[in-house]
C-alpha cells in the first residue's frame, strides 16, 4: 500500500505562493534567482510550524540537492503563472498534497510562560532603544511586527498553535464572512500599545499561559522583598516593597513600567 502523502493546508500555500510570487517578479532577470528562490523557500520552512514536510525537502532534496533542481526549474520556468508552476515542481518534490484537511483546534492553547517574558522584554527593549535615539515612542507597527516575529517562533516549536496561526479567520467588518488572518486584523485594529498588543493576541487567538519555573518561583517567594524604585527593573514572581503599598508581587511587565499586586489591590507602578 502506497504511503500517503502530507497535507497542508490550502492557506500555507498561498502563503508560499505570494512569497515566491514577490521573488520571481523582483528578480526575473538576476543570475541569482535561483539562489533566492532556494532562500526564501528555507526562510519560509523555518518559520512556519506547519511546514514540516517542506523542511525535509530541505534536507534530503529528493535525491538531488534542491539548490541543483531549483536552477534546473528556473531555467524552464514558463511565461506565465511562473511562480504557480514553481510551487507544482515544489509540491512534487516534497510529495504532498494541498487541502483544507486542518482545522482549528479546539480550546486554549498554553505556551511557556517564558516566551510571554521574552515578548514583553523585546518590547521594552525596543522602547528604551527608540527612546535614547530619537526621544519618542515605538510605533505601534514596530511592536506588531515584532509581535509576529515571536509568534511565528512559538508556532516552530508548537504544531497545534502553528495551525491555529495559520487557519484561524476573523470577519472584515461587522456581519462579513472571517476571511482576516490574524495580522491582518492586528494591522486594521491599530491597536494603540504594546501591553494591549499582547492582550490581543492573547484574547483572539485564545492563549494561555503555563506557569513559571515551579522552582524559580519558590526562590523568590523566599526571597526578601526588594525596596521599591521608579529606576529599577524587576521580574515577573518578584517581591517588592512600596513605601505607600507594602509589600506586593510583580504579575506582569511592561515597557517602563510593572503591574504589582499588593494586599489591596494591583498597581501599575513606573520602572526602568
Amino acid at each position: 500500500m502506497a504511503k500517503p502523502k502530507p497535507q497542508l493546508h490550502a492557506a500555507l500555500r498561498e502563503k508560499l505562493l505570494v512569497r515566491l510570487r514577490a521573488t520571481i517578479a523582483g528578480s526575473t532577470s538576476d543570475p541569482r534567482l535561483a539562489e533566492y528562490l532556494l532562500l526564501e523557500l528555507e526562510g519560509f520552512a523555518k518559520t512556519n510550524g506547519a511546514a514540516a514536510p517542506l523542511r525535509t525537502l530541505l534536507k534530503q532534496g529528493g535525491g538531488l540537492p534542491l539548490s541543483t533542481r531549483m536552477r534546473e526549474w528556473v531555467t524552464q520556468l514558463p511565461e506565465t503563472h511562473r511562480s504557480t508552476w514553481l510551487l507544482d515542481q515544489i509540491t512534487e518534490a516534497a510529495g504532498l498534497t494541498w487541502g483544507e484537511g486542518v482545522a482549528d483546534p479546539a480550546g486554549p492553547i498554553v505556551l511557556p510562560g517564558a516566551a510571554r517574558a521574552r515578548i514583553l522584554q523585546r518590547f521594552e527593549r525596543l522602547w528604551e532603544r527608540l527612546l535614547s535615539r530619537h526621544d519618542q515612542e515605538p510605533e505601534v507597527e514596530e511592536y506588531a511586527e515584532l509581535l509576529e516575529e515571536e509568534l511565528e517562533r512559538l508556532a516552530r516549536t508548537s504544531d497545534t498553535f502553528a495551525t491555529r496561526l495559520l487557519v484561524r479567520r476573523f470577519p472584515a467588518s461587522n456581519g462579513a464572512a472571517p476571511s482576516l488572518t490574524f495580522f491582518e486584523k492586528l494591522a486594521r485594529e491599530g491597536v494603540p500599545s504594546s501591553v494591549k498588543i499582547l492582550a490581543f493576541a492573547e484574547e483572539h487567538l485564545d492563549i494561555r499561559w503555563s506557569e513559571r519555573d515551579p522552582e524559580r518561583a519558590a526562590e523568590q517567594a523566599q526571597a526578601p522583598p526588594r525596596a521599591y524604585l521608579p529606576g529599577e527593573r524587576y521580574a515577573v514572581g518578584e517581591r517588592v516593597e512600596h513605601p505607600k503599598f507594602g509589600v506586593g508581587t510583580v504579575v506582569e511587565i511592561a515597557p517602563a513600567r510593572a503591574k504589582v499586586a499588593f494586599v489591596d489591590g494591583a498597581r501599575t507602578l513606573a520602572t526602568r
